[in-house]
């Protein structure tokens, strides 16, 4: 049959029992707590207790596969379980069942105070310690469970060792304080028997002067009885005596003195030697403390130094990604400027681009175009660069605005008159638009050839005019003939009555039906470059630079048409 064994030690707010040491047998035969009665009365190896707010069928407890089970059986004041009451089940009367381990507290009942006496009777309070059979200490592994199952409860864990640990602090609070008052009792104690100690020697060295004093009265006492010595030999013998007394009490008196110092000498001796004894325990103490300093020292200035290489690492490093910072802002710096200089430009372009889509859109339409979108469409270009730099320096005058916008708008009606319909145009553009884009594609190649041709002569000229010119600076002479030499390779400029100049292919250039001439002719109008009529060499350096500019209009012609055509395209599918 397997048994165990359990301890009941009271804690210090318990109704005060002594150590129980009791075995704990099966279910069948558990172990009954109570109160004690006429027939059983409380003893080391039962549960019974001398306390009247106990049942006097108050609980009982048993053993079963290793572990300790506690049942309350319906007792009026209850029974806890780290501080946890066993609560009743159901609608009935039984309680749950509850698994004890080591160190659990058990209270049984409660403090009842009797108002009529204002007496107060006090519970049990145990701490139980469970044993197997080997008595050997069963630990806390589990956790604590129903009669139903393995159920398990972290806040009870928690609760419970809560409640453990106090017990345990207010338990050592109580000893401390038993032990303080067990040690102010034994000082007084002590004093007390000091006083009596030192009132007994007191009464002895006063016994032994009587004693003294007595026996030299009896000497002398039979000194005079003696009447057959003579009056001075009594008188020596009674001196003598009384010496011999004085120096008896002189000599107790001193033997007296020397015992007291000699025991306040012990007892200083002994003070010295308590005192030698904390000396040395606190001077191991701090030996140890030293040593344990002196451990930490050394692992501080190691890692110091360790710190301190890993600073001068982090530094250098520090340094380095700081030039690397800086470079990075410097070209951060520069990118932001160029990107200023992109935006800035691609906002020109941008508007420099639509203008040209607008003018494209009124030459294919045959619109007009106004005074202020024309000076809007050459100010962007000139700031675009899309026109030469002598173009861009030159500013332009109003006769010369007018008149160059005149001639546009001339140059416009024309297209307007010599085409017809805007839905015959698209009809015939339907059907010769792969035969105009090929003749305009040999238009615009031939005359860039022509262009480059009249470059090359003009590029000649100006580099002889230029010497001329120097060689009549330095005679003084005014170059007339600069004027009307210039004047003579001004033949592919076409002056218009209002002075400006521009340019455009030859009209015998052109072969085709009269439908693709009506066509082309808005197309051709988009080339001309409104320009101010410059004097001597300028208009010649002035021409030369349109030159690149002309070739490049007239090779974006063909996509030009094309992209404002397909719309057209589109409506009318």
């Amino acid at each position: 049959m397997s048994f165990g064994w359990v301890t009941l030690v009271a804690t210090p707010k318990s109704h005060p029992f002594e150590e129980r040491r009791i075995k704990v047998n099966s279910p069948n035969d558990p172990v009954k707590i109570g109160r004690a009665v006429a027939r059983i009365q409380a003893a080391p190896d039962n549960a019974v207790f001398d306390c009247k707010v106990l049942s006097r069928n108050h609980a009982i407890l048993w053993f079963r596969d290793g572990e300790f089970w506690l049942k309350d059986t319906k007792s009026s004041n209850g029974t806890f379980v780290n501080n946890e009451k066993l609560q009743q089940i159901g609608t009935g009367r039984d309680t749950d069942v509850r698994r004890v381990f080591s160190g659990d507290i058990i209270q049984l009942g409660v403090e009842i105070v009797e108002n009529a006496n204002k007496v107060v009777y006090g519970c049990i309070y145990a701490v139980i310690n469970c044993f197997n059979a080997e008595g050997k200490l069963l630990e806390n592994t589990g956790q604590s469970c129903d009669d139903g199952g393995q159920r398990t409860t972290n806040s009870l864990v928690s609760n419970r060792k809560l409640f453990q640990m106090q017990q345990y602090v207010s338990e050592a609070q109580h000893r401390e304080k038993q032990r303080e008052d067990k040690i102010a009792e034994l000082m007084s104690i002590i004093s007390a028997n000091e006083k009596a100690a030192e009132t007994a020697w007191k009464a002895l060295v006063n016994e032994d002067r009587l004693l003294a004093r007595i026996e030299s009265l009896e000497a002398q006492l039979s000194i005079l009885s003696n009447n057959n010595n003579p009056d001075k030999q009594k008188e020596e013998l009674l001196k003598m005596i009384d010496e011999k007394t004085k120096f008896e009490a002189m000599t107790k008196e001193m033997v007296r003195r020397l015992i007291e110092e000699n025991g306040e000498t012990t007892s200083r001796l002994k003070d010295m030697e308590r005192s030698l004894e904390t000396t040395e325990q606190t001077y191991q103490q701090l030996r140890s403390r030293n040593d344990d300093l002196e451990t930490a020292l050394s692992e501080t200035t190691e890692m110091y130094d360790s710190k301190v290489s890993d600073l001068a690492l982090t530094t250098s490093e520090l340094f380095e990604k700081q030039k690397q910072f800086s470079a990075l802002e410097d070209k951060l710096t520069d990118l932001q400027q160029k990107n200023l200089k992109l935006s800035k430009s691609s906002v020109i372009n941008e508007t420099a681009s639509g203008l040209s889509r607008l003018l494209a859109n009124a030459i294919n339409s045959g619109s007009f175009i106004d005074a202020p979108e024309l000076h809007l469409l050459i100010s962007t270009l000139k700031s675009a660069s899309y026109l030469p730099p002598h173009t861009r320096e030159t500013p332009s005058s109003p006769d010369t605005s007018s008149a160059s916008e005149s001639d546009l708008r001339t140059q416009l009606m024309n297209g307007c008159d010599t085409s017809t319909s805007e839905k015959d145009l698209i009809e015939e553009y339907e059907k010769n638009k792969q035969q105009d884009e090929k003749m305009t594609i040999e238009i615009c190649l031939k005359t860039i050839l022509e262009l480059q041709s009249k470059n090359r002569e003009l590029e000649m000229t100006v580099a002889t005019m230029m010497e001329e010119n120097q060689e009549n600076q330095e005679n003084g002479e005014k170059s007339d003939s600069f004027l009307s030499e210039t004047d003579i390779h001004k033949e592919p400029l076409e002056i218009s009555p209002s002075e400006n100049a521009s340019f455009f292919p030859d009209a015998g250039n052109f072969s085709g039906s009269s439908t693709s001439t009506s066509s082309q002719a808005p197309l051709m109008q988009k080339q001309s470059t409104v320009i101010k009529k410059p004097d001597g060499l300028e208009n010649l350096l002035l021409l030369v630079s349109l030159v690149p500019l002309l070739a490049l209009l007239l090779a974006a012609l063909a996509p030009i048409q094309n992209r404002f055509s397909s719309p057209k395209e589109k409506k009318e599918e």
